[in-house]
């Protein structure tokens, strides 16, 4: 658990991401409103963002936070929790043969509050882009998302969520409650490290700079595999020159 206390994390391209996951959002009065709207503690999230819905089963839904900070004490200065040995087993490869197309690895969390214009966790965002590279013709679309998001009020659609998990579009990454504390497991570092073993593109609008530089693999990702998507509406664009102007085209891009 991440004590209160400081700034927030990094933008983490999600301020970008998530509208609010650089911060509490509503600073210490706010807080202490929104503690004092729900009889106690508000519910503490290490490794979510901070997102409410209205609805549910309760007139009172607890809002989440995630604290990290900047100052002494904080996750920067203790050193992210980033494993040195292996956390991945792989089964069956995919064919990497020259010419073949690459898994596509939705970063999730930073799709759906894109598409949900930075307010809420759009789960139809993540099912355009898994229609998108379906029409493409990939075979492997796979998106990591906190397993509370398929809890009631946690996103737009949670149908939606468990349907493409059927269909092995989407994964859950590690989320628990204990008490009033949600203990979630960084869903970035997945990301990375499945995009990294099996040469995938990563559709995010994140540039990963806490993350980047702790494993060479991980920098490769995002140096050369990071393909960031614009949504118009339910209009989904990606850019003719995901490099920039002197890379390779977007179908060059997608390709071994």
């Amino acid at each position: 658990f991440i004590p209160l206390g400081g700034e927030g994390r990094r933008g983490r391209g999600r301020g970008r991401k998530r509208g609010g996951r650089e911060g509490l959002g509503g600073g210490g009065e706010q807080l202490k409103r929104n503690i004092g709207r729900g009889g106690g503690r508000p519910l503490f999230t290490v490794g979510g963002p901070m997102t409410q819905f209205s609805g549910g089963s309760s007139s009172v839904q607890p809002r989440v936070f995630r604290f990290t900070g900047t100052g002494p004490g904080n996750r920067e200065e203790q050193g992210k929790v980033v494993s040195q040995g292996p956390t991945m087993y792989v089964g069956e490869q995919e064919n990497t043969a020259s010419g073949g197309l690459r898994p596509i690895v939705i970063d999730g969390s930073n799709v759906a509050m894109s598409h949900g214009m930075n307010t809420v966790f759009s789960s139809k965002g993540i099912e355009l882009v898994v229609k998108y590279f379906r029409a493409r013709g990939h075979q492997k679309i796979v998106a990591f998302v906190p397993q509370y998001r398929n809890k009631p009020n946690q996103s737009t659609d949670r149908e939606l969520l468990e349907q493409l998990h059927k269909s092995g579009n989407l994964v859950y990454t590690p989320s628990r409650e204990v008490g009033n504390t949600r203990i979630t497991s960084y869903d970035d570092t997945f990301i990375l490290d499945y995009a990294a073993m099996h040469g995938g593109v990563v559709v995010t609008r994140d540039n990963y700079r806490d993350l980047a530089n702790e494993k060479a693999a991980w920098l490769e990702v995002v140096q050369k595999r990071i393909l960031m998507p614009t949504f118009v509406g339910d209009d989904l664009m990606f850019p003719h020159d995901p490099l920039g102007r002197n890379g390779p085209t977007l179908d060059a891009f997608l390709k071994f």
